[in-house]
Order: structure tokens, then C-alpha cells, then sequence
């Protein structure tokens, strides 16, 4: 590296690492956006009716439940024979990006992070229902703005997205055999939440859903939710992230502080060990397959499946 490269380095690294000391100072000071699970309407599971969608998800979630059940038997019979997950080896490919490139990564992604952080206030502390409105517009555009500075770094030979495409029956399977897994994570988060002085915060995007009236804006953030946010996050934190501490560290340091940022800047206690082991599975998902398509796919089903337990909490929740 020469020594205007270094100064390149340095200014770029130095403007994203005060970007996000900047956002962390903002969350702490100022406790605008988070809502605790008491600040929503509550459904008791157990008057919930038995319509005809909640019935039909029921049988769906069961049915995907217990077949994850016998694809985790599978996957852990396998390891204890020694056999490896999955019957192909992919080839390990480099991070096309050097380190300046890599600085001007974290210096868009940070600058857009704080232009969403400031602005959102700015809207939740000024304004109401119009502030929901510009808040999925905007970070509609920001998402957009994350997945295009990406694409342009990543070259499309390192994503290797129809290779990965190959894999969608194998992703499905994974994605079947981690919801026994998330669950005890769920279970025991809920644990720690009630035994540590912690409390109980939602995860924003639930927020969103439960907030927004039906219409255009709930579908746009839907949309957001199912396609962008997973393109986004997925390209950012394993495709580019992950694949820059696995130049040093080996795969589970590297996947083990990936995830522990991935879990925390959600901001919801209620589903930091969840979103942990998601984080966990997606890495190994891409160290595996080191294709851009699988992680992505994941997380894809798995907010689908999400929102869709949302919606129908929240329609019985507007039905009374």
C-alpha cells in the first residue's frame, strides 16, 4: 500500500468508524425508536380463533417444524459419522476488494446508516403518521443505496449466484432443520430476558407491521422486508463482512462476531440469541456453498415466514 493509498485508508476508516460511534451515541441518548412489547396490543394465544389462514399456517409451521426435526437427526447423524453436510465441495473464492476498497465500503454503507438514524429521529420526534410514511420510503432508498454500492464493488463471478441457485432444495432443507433450533433459542432468550434486568424490547420491523394501516405503505414494507432487507443484509454481512475477517480469522471467530453484531444492531432482546444462531447458520450456509444466492434465500424464507405469524397476530389483534 502506497502512501496516498494509506491516507485514502485511514480517512475512509476513520469518517465510517465516527459514523458509528455516531449512530451508537444516538441509540443511547436518545430512546426514540425501540418499543418495548408493552407498548403494543397483546393476543392471547389462547383466544385466538381458529380462522381458516391461521388454521392453514398451523398445519404449514407443524408440518415444516417436524420435518426439521428429522432433517437436524439427519444432519447430526451425519456428523457423528464424520460426513460433511452437504455432497459437493465449492470452490473457496477471494474477496475481489482491497483494503481502500474495503474502507469505502464501510464509509458509504456508515454514511447511509447515519442519514436513516438522524432523519428517522428527526420524523419520530416531530411527526406521527407522516413519519411512517417517510420512514419505509426512506429506508426503502436506503436499502437500495446499500445493494447498489455492493453489487458495484462485488463482481459477479464472486457472487456466483447461479451456481448457488443450484442449491435451493439443500437451502430448504437447512432452512426446515434450523426452526427446532431457533426455537430453543427463542425459549431461552425469553429465559434470560425475564432472569437479567433486561427489558423486553421488539424488534423494529415487527413494530412497523403492527403499526401501519393496510394499504400501499404495509405491502411496499413487506416487499422490503421479504426481498430488499435480506439482498442488503446478506450481501453486506456475508458476502462482504464475513469474507473480510475470514482473511485472518478461521470461521468461527470470524462467524461468532459477525452474528453477535448481526444480533445486537436489531435492537430486540427478545430475539438476540435468535437472530445469533440465524447469523450463525447463514455464515456456515456461505462458507459452504461461498455462493451469494443460498444466505440470501435463507433469510428470505425466514422473514417471509415471519411476517406472515405477524400479520396474522396482527389481524386478530384488529378484529378485537
Amino acid at each position: 500500500m502506497n502512501p496516498h493509498e494509506k491516507k485514502k485508508f485511514l480517512f475512509y476508516t476513520c469518517f465510517a468508524v465516527a459514523c458509528f460511534a455516531f449512530v451508537v451515541l444516538l441509540e443511547l441518548l436518545v430512546s426514540a425508536p425501540s418499543a418495548s412489547v408493552g407498548d403494543f396490543p397483546q393476543t392471547d394465544p389462547a383466544r385466538m380463533r381458529a380462522t381458516p389462514p391461521v388454521l392453514f399456517f398451523l398445519v404449514v409451521y407443524f408440518g415444516v417444524f417436524f420435518a426439521g426435526l428429522w432433517n437436524l437427526g439427519v444432519c447430526a447423524h451425519r456428523k457423528l459419522r464424520g460426513l460433511s453436510l452437504f455432497d459437493f465441495r465449492a470452490r473457496v473464492r477471494r474477496l475481489p476488494v482491497s483494503a481502500v476498497g474495503a474502507s469505502q465500503i464501510f464509509f458509504f454503507v456508515a454514511a447511509f446508516l447515519v442519514i436513516l438514524q438522524i432523519v428517522t429521529l428527526v420524523l419520530v420526534l416531530w411527526l406521527e403518521m407522516v413519519s411512517m410514511t417517510l420512514a419505509v420510503i426512506l429506508n426503502f432508498a436506503l436499502q437500495v443505496g446499500v445493494v447498489a454500492v455492493l453489487l458495484r464493488s462485488l463482481s459477479g463471478e464472486f457472487l456466483n449466484v447461479k451456481e448457488g441457485a443450484r442449491h435451493t432444495k439443500m437451502v430448504l432443507r437447512l432452512f426446515t432443520a434450523s426452526l427446532p433450533l431457533l426455537l430453543f433459542a427463542v425459549i431461552l432468550n425469553a429465559f434470560l430476558v425475564r432472569l437479567l434486568p433486561i427489558e423486553p424490547s421488539m424488534n423494529p420491523a415487527v413494530q412497523m407491521v403492527l403499526a401501519l394501516p393496510e394499504g400501499p405503505l404495509l405491502l411496499l414494507f413487506i416487499i422490503q422486508g421479504v426481498i430488499l432487507a435480506p439482498l442488503a443484509e446478506e450481501l453486506f454481512f456475508r458476502v462482504f463482512a464475513f469474507k473480510l475477517l475470514r482473511r485472518r480469522w478461521a470461521f468461527w471467530p470470524a462467524a461468532a462476531l459477525l452474528s453477535s453484531v448481526f444480533a445486537v444492531i436489531h435492537r430486540a432482546s427478545v430475539n438476540i440469541l435468535p437472530l445469533f444462531v440465524l447469523s450463525m447458520v447463514l455464515c456456515y450456509l456461505y462458507e459452504k456453498t461461498q455462493s451469494a444466492f443460498p444466505p440470501i434465500l435463507f433469510h428470505a424464507v425466514f422473514n417471509g415466514f415471519n411476517f406472515i405469524m405477524v400479520l396474522l397476530v396482527k389481524a386478530q389483534i384488529t378484529a378485537g
